[in-house]
């Protein structure tokens, strides 16, 4: 078993990406367990989201005034612009599932330590980022938009935008990673 193991991580087998993307998805589903089931994790999550949101609604205010709404403002986890009955960032609006997933992928995928703990800071701070612009545009389409394309854009438009950014880091990380593994084979092996 260890040796299969071993063998998924260097990526020997035809089914290491695959192994390594469920046991990332497999890690955060543990995690999320975990948290829903031990009281004391609940509330250090609780008190976390609630943290997160009210930092994420703070921003985005700050990015609706220097944007030129100068009434932009938060309350707590809800952020209000003018026109608009305001957007709350409730715990589903944070991406640490999306986050958390990018983080076990690159932890489970080979490759040189520092290269990876930079890309893994760079990585996160895109999903972050990627997400605070989905807030930004619902609470501008909150604005402009029908409830119905509002609601269309929370559910299916940051999915597609997340989920392929990530998609693609790993890719590149994976190319990354297998062009400085090869190199260091075949540095290995010069006399």
């Amino acid at each position: 078993m260890i040796h299969f193991l071993k063998n998924i991580y260097s990526g020997k087998t035809e089914w290491a990406f695959t192994f390594r993307l469920v046991g990332a998805y497999g890690l955060w589903k543990l995690m999320s367990w975990c948290i829903n089931h031990f009281i004391w994790l609940a509330g250090l999550r609780k008190q976390f989201n609630a943290e997160m949101g009210s930092f994420l609604a703070k921003t985005l205010a700050t990015l609706g005034q220097w944007f030129g709404d100068p009434n932009c403002k938060s309350n707590g986890i809800v952020v209000y612009a003018n026109g608009t009955e305001g957007l709350e960032i409730a715990d589903h609006c944070l991406a640490i599932p999306a986050t958390l997933i990018f983080a076990f992928s690159i932890l489970l995928f080979p490759g040189p330590k520092w290269p990876k703990t930079i890309f893994f800071g760079i990585g996160i701070v895109i999903v972050q980022t990627i997400n605070l612009l989905r807030l930004g545009g619902l609470l501008y389409l909150q604005k402009v938009a029908s409830p119905a394309f509002l609601a269309f854009n929370h559910s299916y438009t940051y999915v597609f935008l997340s989920y392929g950014s990530l998609g693609l880091m790993l890719m590149l990380w994976m190319n990354y990673s297998i062009e400085s593994g090869t190199k260091k084979d075949l540095d290995s092996r010069e006399p």
